[in-house]
């Protein structure tokens, strides 16, 4: 009988924790989601700015490859953290 107990005391608290487990690496999904939107917009913000400011003064192929410059540091820094990155480990 205490056996029996044990075990079921045990399934519930498995799927507990397996359930808990599941909802943090979704929130932390999301987050982690927002955190490079917020940092793409940040990479954005001084290009953007210096456009402002020159806009009569710049030709059409350096305005393409000022974004393709932005967008390839972006990247560039993206793949590094996936290769060297780590996420959260929860349980």
């Amino acid at each position: 009988m205490e056996q029996v107990v044990g075990q079921v005391v045990g399934d519930i608290s498995g799927s507990s924790i397996e359930e808990h487990k599941k909802k943090t690496e979704e929130l932390i999904g999301d987050e982690t989601e927002g955190i490079y939107k917020i940092g793409e917009r940040r990479t954005e913000a001084p290009m953007i700015s210096f456009l402002d400011l020159h806009e009569d003064a710049i030709k059409e192929g350096f305005l393409q490859d000022l974004k393709e410059s932005m967008q390839n540091g972006y990247s560039r820094g993206q793949g590094k953290e996936d290769q060297q990155g780590k996420d959260p480990e929860t349980g």
